[in-house]
């Protein structure tokens, strides 16, 4: 029988808490924490992304009406998806924790309308 000790492991675990460690490792949930950079980061990349594609109107009648709704709508609508864009290297959690937030939609539908002004005056021009 074998001793206190394991040749490969070391020193003999007990299995109750072996089996408890594996179960809190497996079923843990990352903390929806972001620094205000990265959330001004974020923040930046979505508003980018919107005037590369021209995507200011269609974003703005989707983000006005959720605003007050952005906590529930993150966590309904981003979460479950948020394990998966984890697997393609795209910090899902990170984005569920920026629209949970109703002040950072807030922003952002302020910053797609100061861009979007900003290119209209520079048309006109």
């Amino acid at each position: 029988m074998m001793s206190g000790n394991h040749k490969f492991w070391g020193k003999k675990a007990d299995n109750k808490n072996v089996k408890e460690n594996e179960s809190k490792k497996i079923l843990s949930i990352p903390t929806l924490e972001i620094t205000p950079e990265r959330e001004e980061e974020i923040l930046e990349y979505i508003a980018s992304k919107i005037e590369q594609y021209g995507l200011d109107v269609p974003a703005l009648l989707f983000l006005v009406p959720i605003e007050p709704l952005s906590p529930v709508f993150s966590q309904l609508g981003l979460l479950p998806f948020a394990p998966f864009l984890e697997a393609f290297n795209i910090k899902g959690f990170d984005y569920v924790t920026f629209f949970s937030k109703t002040e950072n939609v807030n922003r952002l539908i302020k910053k797609i309308e100061v861009k979007n002004a900003l290119w209209i005056i520079r048309k006109n021009l």
